[in-house]
């Protein structure tokens, strides 16, 4: 397989028999193909039994963090040597930040270097490193102790008002 087959996956079940469909179907209401529907079994196969990288799909109920669902998708293809296989892609990121061989590149890649993305999640993570620097500060908390003494001495002296 050449770089430029690199993200090209061959059946591995016999798929011989199976005519080819004639056109592209209308995309949001079909019944997909028999090809899509072995790809996408193959594709599910390897999901499961994979360990090019690590994402809790909420399968394995040991796993202790938050499972998060991920959309997969195949696309049935012929390359330049006329046989049919398809490209597998993902939507978003996985856990990891992997870009595993199996998948073609996500048309925008969040985590590129110097993406505007990175950028900008780093002056969040700066705001926040400030944020808690000023709530943990003793100016900060000797401040919100006063507010909250005030704001008890407030609705004390209102009480006894309408008491009296």
């Amino acid at each position: 397989m050449n770089q430029k087959n690199i993200h090209y996956q061959s059946f591995k079940t016999d798929i011989s028999k199976i005519l080819l469909p004639e056109k592209f179907t209308f995309p949001f209401y079909y019944k997909p193909h028999q090809l899509a529907k072995i790809a996408t079994n193959e594709l599910q196969d390897y999901l499961e039994s994979q360990t090019d990288f690590k994402h809790n799909f909420g399968l394995d109920t040991s796993k202790t963090n938050l499972p998060v669902g991920k959309m997969f998708g195949v696309l049935v293809v012929k390359n330049k040597e006329n046989k049919i296989g398809y490209l597998a892609a993902f939507s978003g990121k996985l856990a990891d930040k992997s870009l595993p061989i199996k998948f073609v590149p996500p048309v925008f890649n969040m985590r590129t270097e110097g993406s505007f993305y990175i950028k900008g999640e780093l002056e969040i993570d700066e705001i926040n490193n400030q944020l808690t620097i000023l709530e943990n500060s003793e100016h900060y908390l000797a401040l919100k102790d006063l507010v909250n003494k005030t704001n008890k001495e407030i609705a004390d002296d209102l009480e006894y008002q309408r008491k009296k």
